[in-house]
């Protein structure tokens, strides 16, 4: 189960939603107090998974861009958030257990609203907010950082002004995802089951996508690659 979380209320990059920065207890000022890198502001895809009967979480940090064309900056940001987030979860020190709890919280509340507000009411969420919520909040559960090894580590979610069809490449150890800018304004109501069949229709002559590259191609979760 894929759960959203806004990374502007997880790291507090700019502080543009009243949050302030210096209060984040995971922000990026205390993660890297000298602001040395760029970092992604938009989506952190928490992905819950059960194996052997216990949560592993993947995190994906996704940067959106519309318009002109952002694909290598929208890179950097994501990648360098990615490997922030790894670095600070995977340490074994009390921080990093309380970074972990933070996290954890915050998938589960995220959870519990996808369903109060119904949205994607064809997903279960109850498997986070019900099946896993003890495990995750209870720190009993393990980040798996094996879906880089399949679909990178960082995606960019590209809206561009140019762009001439939907496609979806690797370019080194990111995904990037290039879609038709009006797609980012006349999809934005539509339901996630039809943006689905549209986005993977194998029929539209605006798609270019190598389904190979699609997640639900490219992962084995069988695989043991912690």
């Amino acid at each position: 189960v894929w759960v959203p979380l806004s990374l502007e209320e997880v790291l507090r990059v700019t502080g543009s939603t009243g949050l302030k920065q210096t209060e984040g207890l995971f922000s990026v000022k205390n993660l890297d107090p000298d602001k040395a890198n760029a970092y992604c502001d938009d989506l952190l895809m928490a992905g819950v998974e059960i194996s052997d009967g216990r949560p592993n979480v993947h995190l994906l940090p996704v940067e959106v861009k519309i318009g002109s064309d952002q694909s290598s900056k929208g890179k950097l940001q994501s990648s360098n958030t990615a490997d922030i987030l790894k670095e600070h979860l995977s340490r074994d020190t009390f921080r990093a257990k309380f970074y972990r709890n933070f996290l954890a919280k915050l998938i589960v509340v995220a959870a519990e609203k996808m369903q109060l507000y119904n949205v994607f009411p064809e997903q279960d969420w109850n498997k986070v907010s019900e099946d896993c919520r003890r495990y995750l909040l209870n720190d009993d559960f393990d980040f798996n950082w094996s879906m880089r090894d399949c679909f990178g580590k960082a995606a960019v979610l590209s809206f561009k002004a140019a762009s001439m069809s939907r496609k979806i490449e690797m370019d080194g150890d990111s995904v990037m995802i290039d879609m038709l800018e009006h797609d980012g304004y006349k999809n934005l109501l539509k339901e996630i089951l039809s943006l689905h069949n549209l986005y993977n229709s194998t029929s539209s002559t605006s798609s270019t996508i190598n389904e190979k590259l699609l997640l639900c191609n490219c992962y084995n979760p069988a695989l043991d690659l912690t």
